[in-house]
């Protein structure tokens, strides 16, 4: 963050607190979904509005595709959509309702995390199951592909963060890592040698 926020960018869009909020993988479009059952695209260094929909309830979670065209949105209302922001179309997807969705930086795969796991899915056009990825013993609150997309590092509400095969769904640690509480974030640096998780 150069010179810690130089310039600080304020746009009143929703009506009511924001949810979630995504940047595309150039940085240059952020969405937002509000509790007002709406999420919009905007153009970060203009602030115009680029797209917007209806989410039909609350958006725990979305995540751009790393073409930047569409968005994986969570809804209470559809489940999960993928919304083509030029068309403004929405492709709701047989993923049982989840809390938490990201994608493989070459956007092969979609981790979709629910309470009883974590979902690997092919992200093609018909976004196709692939894996069950299961080894916590409570809750998962969030999963992340490792910038080379070969394992899954994933947080669970058990006190434990957990590495997996992406291909395999297997284990890669005999032990998980224990921290004192449940562990609700998680982030893998850019070149993929560490993992921040509280």
């Amino acid at each position: 963050l150069d010179e810690f926020y130089t310039g600080v960018t304020q746009w009143q869009t929703h009506e009511g607190p924001v949810q979630a909020l995504a940047f595309s993988s150039d940085g240059l479009r952020i969405a937002s979904a509000g509790r007002d059952e709406k999420v919009y695209v905007k153009d970060v260094l203009t602030g115009e509005l680029i797209g917007e929909t209806e989410s039909g309830g609350s958006v725990p979670s979305m995540a751009f595709k790393n073409t930047d065209e569409n968005i994986v949105v969570i809804s209470t209302d559809f489940g999960v959509g993928v919304w083509n922001i030029a068309s403004g179309d929405i492709q709701v997807l047989e993923i049982n309702s989840c809390d938490f969705v990201a994608f493989s930086r070459d956007d092969t795969r979609l981790i979709a995390v629910d309470n009883s796991g974590i979902e690997v899915w092919d992200s093609d056009i018909l976004f196709r199951p692939k894996k069950k990825v299961i080894g916590h013993v409570s809750v998962v609150s969030c999963a992340a592909f490792s910038p080379d997309g070969c394992r899954i590092v994933s947080a669970s509400r058990d006190n434990s963060v957990r590495l997996w095969d992406a291909h395999t769904g297997k284990p890669l640690e005999t032990e998980p890592m224990r921290h004192m509480d449940s562990v609700l974030f998680l982030v893998i640096s850019p070149n993929g040698e560490r993992i921040a998780s509280g």
